[in-house]
């Protein structure tokens, strides 16, 4: 999640995605989300669930549940992180200005 989104709202939001019916929904069981780490470009958030049935397709349960949450905070613009790197150049000249194709005398020729 972008460190612009965060809020407890985000969180919350991120939790809700876990509306799946295999997950269990009423306390100490209940979904969580928490911050687990500040990274490069955000924050690092981490969703915790448990389910009724030890037999549940882990795969599709979390896929589901990741299609929901992207779904929500999409729908509440909430932004997720995409990786990026300002690259700063110091030290170098630039290059002196080039004269134009006219003042080089390279203009259009008029026939005649």
């Amino acid at each position: 999640m972008s460190y612009d989104s965060l809020s407890q709202a985000a969180l919350s939001f991120a939790a809700h995605g876990l509306i799946d019916p295999r997950v269990l929904r009423k306390a100490p069981h209940a979904p969580l989300a928490r911050i687990a780490s500040f990274g490069d470009t955000g924050v690092n958030i981490e969703l915790g669930a448990f389910v009724a049935d030890a037999s549940v397709d882990v795969l599709a349960l979390r896929g589901a549940i990741q299609r929901e949450i992207l779904r929500t905070l999409d729908a509440n613009g909430i932004a997720l992180a995409y990786p990026r790197r300002d690259i700063h150049v110091t030290g170098i000249e630039p290059p002196p200005p080039q004269p134009s194709p006219r003042e080089r005398g390279e203009g259009a020729r008029q026939g005649g």
